[in-house]
């Protein structure tokens, strides 16, 4: 029945029906309908509300066993056993991570609002205030895929602390300069060290750490990748720009590190 499905994707995405009805602009007796006579959206109202979930509209009439949870991001089988397994422990971990900072959005709902408000700021219509919202729509997303690269790690610092550390960087200080945001968002949140290069967090780039990488590790990632990708296409690939690949070798550092770690833990 659809609306077994509808009120488990909205149990996920922690909304309520209610909710979902002000976000979509689907009336609720329209939802009242799908509850008490087993009604099934057609049109336009099934592909909100896929999009509105994450999840594809043969999923939504329970016709394909592979989901995306609306919460977690997390795309699998619920067919298969090893798949279900994996989403709860991922689940679990984005709801503490939840649980700690607020909030952690999934890769959907973060990749529509870095959009929607890069679109916005480059209209050039916004005063100070309204684009200091916007680029705490974008920290906010940033910050989402910065914990879900880290496993969703409870060390990982709070969005306040994450704000300054993106600020603490020239790149950024240029970008909410040219659109008047700069000031105020060096009142809220000021400026401190942690992520000198992209939107990644990476425990080893703090200065409280010990054994702290050399400035050229970073440097030495980027350049490694971007060589594969002109060896590969021979320039940028469309699409690509200098902060995605920033952010993708920033990432690639975290990832070695962590295999890294974990062979010397293996070791012991």
């Amino acid at each position: 029945m659809f609306y077994d499905v509808f009120e488990q994707l909205c149990q996920y995405k922690g909304v309520s029906p209610a909710r979902f009805s002000s976000d979509t602009g689907i009336g609720q007796s329209t939802i009242s309908m799908w509850k008490k006579k087993g009604g099934t959206p057609t049109g336009g109202k099934l592909r909100d509300t896929a999009n509105y979930f994450g999840v594809t509209v043969d999923y939504l009439l329970g016709e394909s066993p592979f989901a995306r949870c609306p919460g977690c991001g997390f795309e699998y089988n619920e067919d298969d056993l090893k798949e279900n397994t994996a989403h709860r422990m991922r689940h679990d971990k984005w709801a503490d991570a939840v649980s700690k900072f607020g909030f952690c959005w999934s890769y959907i709902e973060r990749e529509r609002v870095k959009a929607d408000s890069r679109t916005r700021l480059e209209a050039g219509v916004l005063d100070e205030s309204d684009a200091v919202d916007e680029y705490e729509q974008i920290f906010k997303a940033l910050f989402s895929r910065s914990l879900e690269g880290s496993d969703y790690s409870l060390l990982h610092p709070p969005f306040d602390n994450y704000v300054a550390m993106l600020l603490n960087q020239e790149s950024w200080q240029k970008a909410t300069s040219k659109h008047g945001a700069l000031n105020t968002l060096l009142k809220k949140y000021g400026t401190r060290p942690g992520i000198p290069n992209g939107t990644y967090f990476n425990p080893s780039d703090t200065p409280t750490q010990k054994e702290s990488p050399p400035a050229e590790a970073e440097g030495s990632v980027l350049d490694e990748f971007a060589g594969e990708l002109i060896a590969a296409y021979g320039d940028k690939p469309i699409g690509f720009d200098d902060d995605d690949i920033e952010d993708i070798a920033a990432y690639m550092k975290l990832v070695k590190e962590r295999r890294e770690r974990k062979k010397r833990e293996e070791g012991k």
